[in-house]
């Protein structure tokens, strides 16, 4: 059976890419955008679309949203009260699917900010491919490997920084793309009021309850999947610094004495893992369907939060437009370095504007520091901000449809 299927999947895929070779005879519908992301109408491209809904221009265009689950796509759209022109596809068919196929060849943009599905595809040279990406480029290798040559790279691919677009280069290869410091659109939350998105997150965690909260979102190490799993990494939680499910236990006792919260966010290929099964009073396991079940996007729940827990995340790059208060865990900093190879840029450590803790003891002293209202590192955090953020803020989808002339 498992023969069967992937010679089936093999099949499938060199028909449809005939298929869109065929498509290609068609002229370009100038008005057909498609769009993809991890996660399904999350992150950057989500944003993206998301802005171009409220102000109202999607109406004169057509979209094709490639995602990997349609009936959940279907139950969003739904209870956003529709989509509109807008049309779910399988991002990898399962069979013959002559959208697919249609979409890729005749759209004017395609915009992505994880998986090119074009790579495999030659372009038109009328179309235009964008990589919104999905985070600052630094901090953390690559674990290596041979790159293959992609039939389509990006025309575009969006920074918030010269910084992030010299350190790219180092990550993947993106041909001959240009580099436009127009930012991220999922940053265009942090500045948002909206009391609609707020009253749904209370409603379901009920943050208000709570002196501090704070968000830890550790770097991916450890998944059911061996080939991208840090294999120094091998403790009861998983996590850096809290080792032991004792240990979890007393810390939880430790947030709820000063009335507390610790969201952590899981990454998803963790969250199957046992330790993040279990209930706590002061930590939530924040998973990326529960916020897609109530239509809140990641980082519309990130700006109602504190403070920032994290280590080599390029979370805090984005964080730091906040200008809230940031704690790395670094106990583990010479393994993973070995693990992945060097930082980028080489003096990382020093963009990491926060407090540096290496145990638990100095992990929980950062913690209550925070929590009495103190921020050492503000002033420092605001020096880097102009660094990271040229002329980017909260703003970058509205500078991105006026780059390529869409509204």
């Amino acid at each position: 059976m498992g023969f069967l299927k992937t010679v089936n999947t093999h099949l499938v895929g060199a028909i449809n890419k005939k298929l869109y070779r065929a498509f290609q005879y068609q002229r370009i519908n100038e008005k057909l955008l498609v769009f993809e992301s991890e996660g399904d109408l999350t992150d950057n491209s989500y944003a993206l679309y998301d802005y171009m809904n409220k102000k109202g221009y999607l109406k004169k265009y057509q979209t094709v949203w490639l995602v990997n689950d349609i009936s959940s796509a279907l139950g969003y759209a739904k209870r956003e009260g529709g989509f509109p022109n807008t049309t779910f596809v399988k991002k990898f068919p399962e069979h013959i699917d002559l959208r697919w196929s249609k979409s890729l060849a005749t759209c004017k943009y395609f915009f992505y900010d994880h998986s090119n599905v074009m790579h495999d595809l030659k372009k038109r040279k009328q179309q235009t491919v964008v990589y919104l990406t999905h985070g600052f480029a630094g901090y953390k290798a690559g674990k290596g490997g041979t790159e293959k040559e992609e039939f389509t790279y990006p025309d575009y691919v969006m920074v918030t920084c010269k910084l992030s677009a010299e350190l790219y280069p180092s990550f993947a290869n993106f041909g001959k793309a240009k580099f436009l410091t127009m930012g991220m659109p999922r940053l265009d939350y942090f500045g948002d009021d909206n009391s609609t998105i707020r009253n749904k997150i209370e409603s379901e965690y009920r943050l208000s309850r709570y002196k501090k909260v704070f968000l830890w979102m550790p770097t991916f190490r450890e998944s059911n999947h061996k080939e991208i799993s840090e294999e120094y990494l091998r403790t009861e939680t998983h996590l850096p610094i809290i080792e032991t499910e004792i240990i979890l236990d007393k810390f939880n006792l430790f947030l709820q004495e000063r009335s507390l919260l610790m969201v952590l966010k899981i990454h998803p290929l963790q969250k199957n893992l046992p330790v993040f099964q279990k209930k706590y009073s002061n930590i939530i396991f924040l998973r990326d369907e529960q916020l897609h079940e109530i239509n809140v996007q990641l980082y519309q729940f990130i700006a109602l939060t504190d403070a920032l827990i994290t280590d080599y995340s390029s979370i805090s790059a984005d964080y730091m437009l906040l200008n809230r208060p940031m704690i790395f865990t670094l106990d583990d900093y010479e393994e993973y370095k070995e693990s992945r190879g060097e930082f980028l840029p080489g003096n990382a450590i020093d963009y990491w504007t926060g407090a540096h803790v290496y145990n638990l003891k100095e992990f929980c002293s950062a913690i209550e520091e925070i929590e009495k209202g103190k921020d050492p590192y503000k002033k420092e955090r605001e020096k880097l901000i102009s660094i990271f953020y040229e002329g980017t803020k909260r703003d970058s989808a509205k500078k991105i449809l006026n780059f390529f002339r869409m509204i």
